[in-house]
């Protein structure tokens, strides 16, 4: 068995030289650790989660600061239309979407993982991520796949016999919906719903965003949230989309 890569790609991200860099250590960083439970609890151990905060947390500052500078006037229309291009992906976009990527693989390592996760704030950042209209089409997919780890991972805890362990997994589970029902992540989350569905990454999104709360919405204050957002609306008018779509479809004898 080869040395682990997984010391140079943390040195790297603690001390970060370039962009390039930085997606090189992350993608290393996420080969050695996809399904290795050890190797992702090595990572923990070792302070991967505050260098992958920061840069979440970075990016996505940057990323607000370039659509703010688009938006002011300052060159109309430029800044939309090199949106829609492939060239706009930049290389801090992608280090954003390799630290999303390494997120959603140490939370598919079970609940003991989120935990490190939300101590080191990572929700906030990616939580910023869900405006269709404001990032990068294959971001947006990327972290809602990882908000739905997260979810998962929550959902996996057992209930113990001490009390002290259902409590943790009772606050576990509300810090992570807690920060999911805000009214800018549902208002987010409408905006994905929003989408006409056609494109594979645009059904995708759909469909994760579903998932999403589906799987959260428990809390009558949610669910309230969700009604006034509209999306109970926008959710039905998805169901009678496709039922009309099915009953277009000739059936074959």
């Amino acid at each position: 068995m080869g040395r682990s890569a997984i010391p140079g790609a943390l040195a790297e991200l603690a001390k970060p030289t370039t962009p390039a860099a930085q997606v090189a250590a992350l993608q290393s960083l996420k080969n050695e650790i996809v399904g290795h439970e050890q190797r992702k609890e090595l990572a923990v151990t070792h302070g991967v989660v505050k260098p992958l905060a920061g840069l979440l947390r970075c990016e996505a500052s940057k990323g607000g600061k370039r659509r703010r500078n688009g938006a002011s006037g300052q060159t109309p229309g430029h800044c939309s239309e090199k949106r829609t291009s492939l060239a706009d992906w930049t290389t801090e976009d992608e280090v954003r979407f390799q630290a999303t990527l390494v997120v959603g693989s140490l939370a598919n390592g079970g609940p003991a993982f989120v935990t490190p996760l939300l101590q080191g704030h990572v929700l906030p950042p990616l939580l910023e991520t869900l405006r269709p209209g404001e990032a990068p089409p294959k971001l947006v997919t990327a972290t809602l796949n990882a908000l739905n780890q997260i979810v998962d991972a929550v959902a996996q805890e057992q209930p113990r016999a001490d009390m002290s362990d259902i409590s943790s997994r009772s606050s576990l589970a509300s810090a992570v919906n807690d920060a999911i029902y805000t009214t800018t992540v549902i208002e987010s989350l409408s905006e994905v719903l929003l989408q006409q569905a056609g494109t594979t990454r645009t059904n995708q999104q759909i469909q994760s965003a579903v998932w999403l709360i589906m799987k959260t919405c428990r809390e009558e204050n949610h669910k309230k949230m969700i009604v006034d957002a509209g999306i109970l609306d926008l959710l039905a008018n998805k169901l009678a989309a496709v039922a009309a779509s099915d009953d277009c479809v000739p059936s074959t004898i």
